[in-house]
């Protein structure tokens, strides 16, 4: 009985080729994964905005609050971002205003956003705009830094100066 078997070399020659396929490839496969991390935030942002969309129509027009610090539990993700304890803390965004509309919290942190405090991961990834939904920014120590911006705590506000709250970059920005 003659058997045929593979020969060293030509196992090496096939290893080799996979080898090669396989260096070619992965390139283009972090950039998926990279693309599809970048279109949850994205799709985290939606979300985020259309939950302080429903928050302004159910509360006549108010838009959720944001206080400067993150300290006021009204806010719409009470907690300073800047604290450890604040940063990693789930119940926070829990307790905030919007989560009734997005009940979800990994809504709330960015698949790409790899930050963390004391070995955890940070639970909130996004930060409202300074001067949507409160007049805190018009006020001392702030009025340093206003250079003449103004706030908006009603939509109408928007309308008037030509914005308009559909847009979440207008909202929300990664942190």
């Amino acid at each position: 009985m003659n058997r045929r078997a593979f020969t060293l070399i030509e196992m090496l020659v096939v290893i080799a080729i996979i080898a090669i396929l396989a260096a070619l490839l992965l390139p283009s496969l972090s950039s998926a994964n990279s693309r599809g991390k970048q279109v949850a935030c994205i799709n985290d942002l939606k979300q985020l905005t259309v939950a302080a969309q429903i928050y302004t129509a159910d509360n006549d027009g108010r838009l959720v609050e944001n206080p400067p610090g993150g300290a006021d539990p009204n806010s719409w993700a009470p907690g300073n971002m800047r604290l450890a304890n604040n940063a990693t803390n789930l119940t926070l965004i829990k307790q905030g205003k919007l989560y009734p509309y997005v009940s979800n919290p990994g809504v709330y942190h960015c698949p790409a956003d790899l930050s963390h405090s004391s070995g955890l991961l940070h639970t909130r990834s996004y930060s409202m705009n300074s001067w949507m939904g409160s007049r805190e920014m018009e006020t001392y120590p702030y009025t340093a830094y206003t250079g003449g911006y103004r706030t908006f705590v009603r939509d109408n506000e928007l309308a008037a100066a030509g914005l308009q709250s559909t847009d979440g970059f207008l909202l929300f920005a990664r942190i």
